[in-house]
This record gives C-alpha cells, structure tokens and sequence, in this order.
C-alpha cells in the first residue's frame, strides 16, 4: 500500500520532466530534469500513499472504539456555530425546510414549463 502507483509517478515524472525542460532549454537538460521530476513525483507519491496509509489505520481505530452518544460527543459549542451562521434545526425543523425548498424549485419548475409551452404556441 506504500508503494502503490510508485513506479506509474516516477515514470510519468522521468518523461514529463525531461520532455517539457528537453522542449525549453535543449538536449543538455533533459537528463538532469529527468532525475529532478522523477525524484519529485516519488516523493509526492510516498507522501500521499502514507496519508492514505494513516487514514486506513485512524478509521480502524476510530472503528473499534465504542460510540458514544451524538450529545455528548459535542466538539463544538453552539455559541460557536451560532457565530459562523450555522444554526441547530431538529428533524421535523430540517424536514420542514426541506418540503418548503423542495415545494417551492417545484412552483418555478412548473412556471418555466408553463412559459415553454407559451413560447411553443407562438
């Protein structure tokens, strides 16, 4: 998993590098470009493979820990959302909202439709 898709960015790197600086500065540049983009795209690489690879083991053990209630769980206060815009909505509150946006992209999908069929019969 630490290596994977290694060899693909080192090889991609050795033909990008080397073309791109061949292309710019001459055939004199091409080596050292090469190995300079090469080197870069395997150390990009590692780098995200063992991102990945620490992700895989934090949600492993974020899985094997027993959960704990949402409400007490809390890692940020409300005073906090409440000063970033956010607000608190309760089920029925959300599924309220969301009839209401859902009702009303209705009306207008029905208004343009109507106005279509206007402009057909013109």
């Amino acid at each position: 998993m630490r290596t994977d898709s290694l060899l693909d960015s080192v090889a991609s790197g050795i033909l990008t590098g080397g073309g791109l600086r061949g292309l710019m500065a001459g055939r004199t540049a091409i080596l050292s470009a090469s190995l300079t983009a090469g080197i870069l795209c395997a150390v990009l690489q590692l780098s995200y493979n063992e991102v990945h690879v620490q992700r895989v083991k934090y949600v492993n053990k974020i899985s094997q820990q027993p959960e704990s209630s949402p409400s007490t769980a809390r890692w940020i206060s409300p005073r906090v959302l409440k000063w970033i815009g956010l607000t608190e909505y309760t089920d029925e509150e959300y599924i309220a909202k969301l009839k209401h946006q859902r009702d009303t992209h209705l009306d207008r999908i029905r208004q343009l439709e109507e106005q279509l069929e206007e402009e057909r019969r013109k």
